[in-house]
């Protein structure tokens, strides 16, 4: 039997989350005997809020993929809208582009949110046509939306560690 499956430990927050996870019968621990038993295959973490914790995870543990979140605003949250973002991208640029802009970067895959059939077959019809944006598109996106929308980063990251 094939044993593809994924275990994220999801949303890692801090110094005291990532003490938590690596504790002697924490989660990493657990995951690691599921893996053992071939539950599982592979492990990963994923960070919305501190990329210093997130690259702490990474070296001292051996996980098989990271997630974090990227955008043309700001590397380092979402694709595109929705959740807890700093900003909502929506109708500052077309879907694709936004799309377009994160799966241009070097990541394996972009998540998207996905919550009706008319948003699944619009992202499908989006992916299926994807070319990888030039770098000066992507710079001028990236500079756009980063001005457009600095004082909601500034307000938004007063209270998330950004390093």
């Amino acid at each position: 039997m094939l044993y593809e499956h994924l275990i994220h430990v999801h949303s890692l927050t801090n110094d005291e989350d990532l003490a938590k996870i690596e504790a002697k019968g924490g989660v990493l621990e657990t995951l690691h005997k599921l893996r053992d038993l071939k539950v599982t295959r592979f492990l990963g973490i994923t960070s919305h809020t501190d990329p210093v914790v997130l690259a702490k995870a990474l070296e001292r543990n051996d996980f098989d993929c990271t997630q974090m979140a990227l955008n043309a605003a700001l590397v380092g949250l979402k694709s595109g809208s929705g959740g807890d973002m700093a900003i909502n991208l929506a109708g500052q640029a077309p879907s694709e582009k936004l799309l377009y802009y994160a799966l241009s970067l070097p990541v394996a895959l972009a998540v998207v949110r996905m919550p009706t059939l008319e948003m699944l077959e619009q992202n499908v019809a989006m992916a299926k046509a994807f070319k990888p944006m030039p770098k000066p598109e992507m710079k001028e996106l990236s500079q756009v939306l980063s001005s457009r929308n600095k004082m909601a980063l500034d307000r938004y990251f007063s209270n998330h560690i950004d390093a």
